[in-house]
């Protein structure tokens, strides 16, 4: 994989939830039929947003268009919650973004191993998008 050089610089669509319920996450992220990474006990996850909070860090969520990113932190059963859109339509404050592209783990590579839900596989293209206002923060993404 070649990483780009000069990272991507747009304008995306910032909303905040601030601190939720995990049921009102996953309701959305099922809702917009979101791929979802995070970590548990058991190791890297990728799949449907689990029903369930996870013990610990965070969750990110991306749309297979790459037009929505979700990005979680999770605290207990709740999740502080931020939304990145491409289109202005789902609301929030036009913000300046960098993106940048991620080396992702080689499916062959076995100290990993992330646990894929069926019909989920390792994306072979990831990006990592930064919000370069206010509080900078960085949403995780495929495509």
């Amino acid at each position: 994989m070649t990483l780009d050089a000069i990272p991507t610089t747009e304008y995306r669509h910032l909303v905040g939830w601030g601190e939720v319920a995990w049921a009102k996450l996953i309701a959305a992220a099922w809702e917009q039929d979101l791929i979802c990474a995070w970590a548990d006990y058991d190791g890297f996850r990728i799949g449907p947003c689990p029903s369930s909070a996870p013990p610990y860090g965070h969750v990110w969520g991306w749309s297979k268009d790459g037009g929505t990113l979700m990005r979680g932190r999770v605290n207990g059963s709740d999740v502080t919650v931020g939304w990145l859109h491409r289109d202005y339509r789902e609301g929030g404050c036009a913000v300046p973004c960098v993106s940048r592209d991620m080396v992702t783990w080689d499916p062959a590579y076995d100290r990993i191993r992330p646990r894929l839900a069926n019909g989920t596989s390792i994306p072979s293209k990831m990006v990592m998008i930064e919000v370069l206002d206010g509080m900078p923060v960085t949403f995780v993404g495929a495509g």
